[in-house]
């Protein structure tokens, strides 16, 4: 027996934090004290037959249709949870190759041209967290002042929308590279379209947020929950009258859990225990585009000294090099050739 998978099963049996439990707790305590109020009224002061109320709870239509309503509504909120988690991953891999393609492929030719690709890049990041903070629908602008020059967050001070204005002013850099003879047409195409996947992945990520479950759909569930939870005391009349109080509230508990969890992941983008760590994600494309901005070129006549060559005989350099045992420096140092030659096919 595997001792911490238990362990790590009944902490996870017994945890509050990302249960249900406490958006339930009041409507659970609410069904119980009105199924102990039933029952008083109906024994204390009137007492009519309504064992046919209790009958709709053990009614095979209705239960049928309240379990397949539930069903619906859970897998209807991961299926959106899940597609957002796609979407994020698509925003993700898009920016990490559009950092890559800025970092690789554009010249820098002055001090001032690294600087503004230095620039780009940690605008990428402020990118998703942009679309973080614009699907949370949290105007602030404090987590982007430390990634983006003023001119950028000024304007970003009055636009309609902000992760949309940045893929405009990434573009903008784009083309001025490639006016400015530093971006051949084939890497600005490529990059334009990865620019594309990130507004595509946004725009799903969009639609998710703002389309809710059919307000008729939350309505009739909530309705039949309400009507179980209120014919239940009938049910149970008979047969665990003293304990009717805990049994309605253990069956409330999870018919609202069950209800809750569909509301609770059907928009993931937000603060709560179970959506997806944003934050995180964010977190860690920005790490990933600092390294790509740190990643140093390669550069022609580069110098190395003769410990660098870890350990390889200068007569043994890479095969394909003009000059395959490169040139000896008066220091010491050897300074590889960056002009390559083909080698026939056999």
């Amino acid at each position: 027996m595997n001792i911490q998978r238990e362990l790590r099963w009944w902490a996870l049996a017994l945890r509050l934090k990302g249960s249900a439990l406490s958006a339930v707790f009041l409507r659970v305590i609410g069904a119980g004290t009105l199924s102990c109020l039933v029952v008083y009224l109906h024994h204390q002061v009137w007492t009519p037959d309504l064992s046919v109320m209790g009958s709709i709870t053990s009614n095979v239509a209705f239960n049928l249709v309240l379990g397949l309503l539930l069903v619906f509504r859970t897998n209807t909120g991961y299926d959106r949870y899940w597609e957002g988690r796609r979407a994020w991953g698509t925003l993700v891999i898009s920016l990490r190759n559009l950092g890559r393609g800025i970092r690789m492929c554009i010249a820098e030719p002055s001090p001032e041209d690294a600087d503004a690709k230095g620039t780009i890049l940690q605008g990428l990041a402020a990118l998703a967290q942009a679309i973080k903070l614009h699907l949370r629908k949290d105007t602030s602008l404090n987590e982007l002042q430390a990634l983006l020059p003023a001119e950028v967050i000024a304007q970003l001070e009055t636009a309609t929308h902000r992760p949309l204005y940045l893929t405009l002013w990434v573009q903008d850099y784009l083309q001025r590279q490639h006016a400015a003879g530093r971006l051949d047409t084939t890497r600005l195409y490529e990059l334009n379209t990865l620019i594309s996947t990130v507004v595509e992945g946004l725009t799903s990520c969009e639609r998710i947020a703002t389309t809710p479950i059919p307000l008729a759909y939350a309505i009739y569930l909530k309705r039949l929950i309400l009507i179980y939870i209120l014919c239940l005391p009938f049910q149970l009349d008979a047969h665990v009258l003293r304990w009717q109080f805990l049994v309605v509230f253990i069956v409330s508990f999870i018919l609202f859990a069950l209800e809750e969890m569909g509301n609770q992941i059907e928009d993931p983008f937000g603060l709560d225990p179970n959506d997806l760590p944003l934050d995180d994600l964010c977190r860690n494309l920005r790490s990933d585009l600092e390294l790509t901005s740190n990643f140093r070129l390669f550069e022609p006549g580069v110098t190395l000294n003769p410990e660098d060559l870890d350990g390889h005989n200068r007569d043994n350099l890479p095969q394909g090099l003009d000059d395959q045992r490169g040139q000896e420096s008066p220091g010491g140092a050897v300074v590889l050739q960056t002009e390559y030659t083909s080698t026939p096919s056999p």
